[in-house]
Protein backbone atom coordinates (compact mmCIF):
# COMPACT_ATOMS: atom_id res chain seq x y z
CA UNK A 1 0.00 0.00 0.00
CA UNK A 2 2.90 2.75 0.91
CA UNK A 3 4.43 1.91 -2.40
CA UNK A 4 1.63 2.38 -4.32
CA UNK A 5 0.85 5.68 -2.53
CA UNK A 6 4.52 6.68 -2.95
CA UNK A 7 4.27 5.67 -6.68
CA UNK A 8 1.03 7.99 -6.92
CA UNK A 9 2.40 10.74 -5.20
CA UNK A 10 5.79 10.78 -7.79
CA UNK A 11 3.17 10.35 -10.11
CA UNK A 12 1.54 13.54 -9.36
CA UNK A 13 4.77 15.25 -8.64
CA UNK A 14 5.57 14.64 -12.12
CA UNK A 15 2.90 15.24 -14.04
CA UNK A 16 2.51 19.04 -11.94
CA UNK A 17 6.35 19.62 -12.78
CA UNK A 18 5.66 18.66 -16.60
CA UNK A 19 2.63 21.50 -16.25
CA UNK A 20 5.06 23.75 -14.44
CA UNK A 21 7.53 23.39 -17.10
CA UNK A 22 4.62 23.88 -20.00
CA UNK A 23 3.95 27.04 -18.64
CA UNK A 24 7.11 28.20 -18.36
CA UNK A 25 8.01 27.41 -21.80
CA UNK A 26 4.74 28.74 -22.91
CA UNK A 27 5.23 31.61 -20.72
CA UNK A 28 8.99 32.28 -22.45
CA UNK A 29 7.32 31.58 -26.13
CA UNK A 30 5.17 34.08 -25.92
CA UNK A 31 6.98 36.44 -24.38
CA UNK A 32 9.86 36.21 -27.17
CA UNK A 33 7.00 36.43 -29.76
CA UNK A 34 5.65 39.73 -28.08
CA UNK A 35 9.36 40.75 -27.97
CA UNK A 36 10.12 40.22 -31.85
CA UNK A 37 7.10 41.58 -33.17
CA UNK A 38 6.28 44.64 -30.77
CA UNK A 39 9.70 45.60 -28.08
CA UNK A 40 12.12 44.72 -31.13
CA UNK A 41 11.26 46.74 -33.93
CA UNK A 42 10.80 49.81 -31.75
CA UNK A 43 14.50 49.21 -30.02
CA UNK A 44 15.83 49.03 -33.49
CA UNK A 45 14.27 52.52 -34.40
CA UNK A 46 15.44 54.30 -31.72
CA UNK A 47 18.99 52.65 -32.18
CA UNK A 48 18.53 53.88 -35.21
CA UNK A 49 17.84 57.22 -34.44
CA UNK A 50 20.70 57.66 -31.75
CA UNK A 51 23.35 56.25 -34.55
CA UNK A 52 22.26 58.58 -36.93
CA UNK A 53 22.19 61.32 -34.53
CA UNK A 54 26.26 60.27 -34.14
CA UNK A 55 26.75 59.63 -37.59
CA UNK A 56 25.32 63.40 -38.61
CA UNK A 57 27.64 65.05 -36.22
CA UNK A 58 30.46 63.60 -37.56
CA UNK A 59 29.66 64.40 -41.12
CA UNK A 60 28.74 67.99 -39.93
CA UNK A 61 32.27 68.06 -37.73
CA UNK A 62 34.59 66.47 -40.55
CA UNK A 63 33.19 69.27 -43.35
CA UNK A 64 33.81 72.01 -41.25
CA UNK A 65 37.13 70.90 -39.83
CA UNK A 66 38.18 70.00 -43.45
CA UNK A 67 37.12 73.51 -45.19
CA UNK A 68 38.97 75.50 -42.64
CA UNK A 69 42.62 72.95 -42.71
CA UNK A 70 41.77 73.98 -46.45
CA UNK A 71 41.26 77.67 -45.70
CA UNK A 72 38.48 77.83 -48.56
CA UNK A 73 35.47 80.06 -49.63
CA UNK A 74 32.51 79.89 -51.36
CA UNK A 75 34.11 81.91 -54.15
CA UNK A 76 37.42 79.70 -54.85
CA UNK A 77 35.01 76.65 -56.15
CA UNK A 78 34.56 78.52 -59.20
CA UNK A 79 35.47 80.87 -61.79
CA UNK A 80 32.88 83.18 -63.98
CA UNK A 81 33.15 86.10 -67.09
CA UNK A 82 33.77 89.39 -65.29
CA UNK A 83 31.34 91.05 -67.41
CA UNK A 84 27.56 91.31 -67.24
CA UNK A 85 27.39 88.63 -70.08
CA UNK A 86 28.34 85.55 -68.13
CA UNK A 87 29.74 83.82 -70.76
CA UNK A 88 31.37 81.25 -69.19
CA UNK A 89 31.27 79.40 -65.13
CA UNK A 90 33.83 77.28 -64.77
CA UNK A 91 34.14 75.18 -61.51
CA UNK A 92 37.55 74.52 -60.21
CA UNK A 93 37.54 70.45 -60.42
CA UNK A 94 40.69 70.23 -58.88
CA UNK A 95 39.61 72.09 -55.59
CA UNK A 96 36.29 70.38 -55.16
CA UNK A 97 38.40 67.15 -55.65
CA UNK A 98 40.64 67.45 -53.21
CA UNK A 99 38.04 68.73 -50.73
CA UNK A 100 35.73 65.57 -51.59
CA UNK A 101 38.93 63.30 -50.73
CA UNK A 102 40.11 65.18 -47.78
CA UNK A 103 36.49 65.26 -46.11
CA UNK A 104 36.20 61.40 -47.42
CA UNK A 105 39.39 60.78 -45.37
CA UNK A 106 38.46 62.89 -42.03
CA UNK A 107 35.20 61.25 -41.85
CA UNK A 108 36.34 57.71 -41.70
CA UNK A 109 38.79 58.01 -39.61
CA UNK A 110 36.15 59.68 -36.99
CA UNK A 111 33.96 57.09 -38.12
CA UNK A 112 36.66 54.25 -37.35
CA UNK A 113 36.89 56.25 -33.67
CA UNK A 114 33.64 55.32 -32.91
CA UNK A 115 33.99 51.79 -32.71
CA UNK A 116 32.60 50.16 -29.93
CA UNK A 117 31.00 53.13 -28.70
CA UNK A 118 27.86 52.55 -25.95
CA UNK A 119 24.35 54.07 -26.58
CA UNK A 120 22.99 52.90 -23.16
CA UNK A 121 18.74 53.94 -23.26
CA UNK A 122 16.62 52.88 -20.98
CA UNK A 123 14.64 49.91 -21.72
CA UNK A 124 11.64 52.13 -21.05
CA UNK A 125 11.98 54.00 -24.15
CA UNK A 126 11.05 50.93 -26.20
CA UNK A 127 7.62 50.77 -24.90
CA UNK A 128 6.65 53.64 -27.43
CA UNK A 129 5.38 55.74 -24.34
CA UNK A 130 6.92 59.09 -23.62
CA UNK A 131 5.94 58.55 -19.99
CA UNK A 132 8.31 55.69 -19.79
CA UNK A 133 11.36 56.65 -21.74
CA UNK A 134 13.41 57.16 -19.00
CA UNK A 135 12.38 54.47 -16.52
CA UNK A 136 13.84 50.81 -16.21
CA UNK A 137 17.46 49.58 -16.62
CA UNK A 138 19.68 50.20 -19.30
CA UNK A 139 20.45 48.90 -22.69
CA UNK A 140 23.78 48.64 -24.59
CA UNK A 141 24.09 49.35 -28.10
CA UNK A 142 27.68 49.25 -30.12
CA UNK A 143 28.29 51.02 -32.84
CA UNK A 144 30.35 49.97 -35.28
CA UNK A 145 31.68 51.62 -38.79
CA UNK A 146 31.21 49.54 -42.42
CA UNK A 147 34.61 50.89 -44.50
CA UNK A 148 35.26 54.11 -45.51
CA UNK A 149 32.98 57.16 -46.03
CA UNK A 150 32.42 57.96 -49.73
CA UNK A 151 32.17 62.24 -50.44
CA UNK A 152 31.06 63.24 -54.04
CA UNK A 153 29.74 65.83 -55.16
CA UNK A 154 27.02 67.00 -57.77
CA UNK A 155 26.03 70.82 -59.13
CA UNK A 156 22.92 72.74 -60.09
CA UNK A 157 22.14 75.50 -62.61
CA UNK A 158 19.08 77.07 -63.42
CA UNK A 159 17.76 80.48 -64.32
CA UNK A 160 15.64 81.76 -61.10
CA UNK A 161 14.41 85.15 -63.00
CA UNK A 162 14.63 87.15 -65.44
CA UNK A 163 18.61 87.80 -66.04
CA UNK A 164 19.58 86.07 -62.86
CA UNK A 165 21.16 82.32 -62.13
CA UNK A 166 21.26 80.20 -59.69
CA UNK A 167 24.41 78.15 -59.15
CA UNK A 168 24.71 75.38 -56.69
CA UNK A 169 27.74 72.84 -55.74
CA UNK A 170 26.53 70.47 -52.95
CA UNK A 171 28.63 67.25 -51.57
CA UNK A 172 27.25 64.07 -51.28
CA UNK A 173 28.25 62.19 -48.51
CA UNK A 174 27.42 58.45 -47.49
CA UNK A 175 28.81 56.79 -43.92
CA UNK A 176 27.56 53.86 -43.19
CA UNK A 177 27.56 51.91 -39.59
CA UNK A 178 26.27 49.17 -37.22
CA UNK A 179 24.81 48.53 -34.28
CA UNK A 180 25.04 45.78 -32.48
CA UNK A 181 23.64 44.10 -29.54
CA UNK A 182 23.24 40.08 -28.56
CA UNK A 183 19.79 40.46 -29.45
CA UNK A 184 20.23 41.61 -32.98
CA UNK A 185 22.86 43.62 -35.88
CA UNK A 186 21.34 46.43 -38.45
CA UNK A 187 23.34 48.42 -40.88
CA UNK A 188 22.77 51.83 -41.39
CA UNK A 189 23.77 53.80 -44.22
CA UNK A 190 23.10 57.46 -44.24
CA UNK A 191 23.41 60.38 -47.14
CA UNK A 192 23.67 63.82 -46.61
CA UNK A 193 23.81 66.36 -49.15
CA UNK A 194 25.74 69.82 -47.83
CA UNK A 195 25.51 72.84 -50.11
CA UNK A 196 28.88 74.46 -50.51
CA UNK A 197 27.94 76.98 -53.11
CA UNK A 198 24.61 78.58 -53.66
CA UNK A 199 25.23 81.66 -55.91
CA UNK A 200 22.43 83.98 -57.60
CA UNK A 201 24.52 85.80 -60.99
CA UNK A 202 22.78 88.91 -62.23
CA UNK A 203 23.46 88.74 -66.27
CA UNK A 204 22.15 86.76 -68.96
CA UNK A 205 22.77 82.38 -68.98
CA UNK A 206 26.36 81.85 -69.70
CA UNK A 207 27.06 80.16 -73.04
CA UNK A 208 29.11 78.07 -71.74
CA UNK A 209 29.26 75.59 -68.35
CA UNK A 210 32.38 73.88 -67.81
CA UNK A 211 33.75 71.00 -65.77
CA UNK A 212 30.59 71.12 -64.02
CA UNK A 213 29.50 67.58 -64.44
CA UNK A 214 32.59 65.35 -63.51
CA UNK A 215 33.07 63.46 -60.61
CA UNK A 216 35.64 61.70 -58.81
Amino acid sequence: MLKKRRRKKITKFRIFLIFVIFLIVSGLYSFLVQFDNEVLPIAIKVSQKYATNIISHQINYSVKKVISDMEIYTNDFFKKSSDNAINYIDVDTLLVNNLCTNISDELSKNLKNINDTKIELPVGVFSGINAFSSFGPYFTVSLSSIGDAVVDYETHFQSVGINQINFQIYLKINASVSIINPMYKKDIELTRKIMIVNTVFNGEVPNTYLNSQKNL
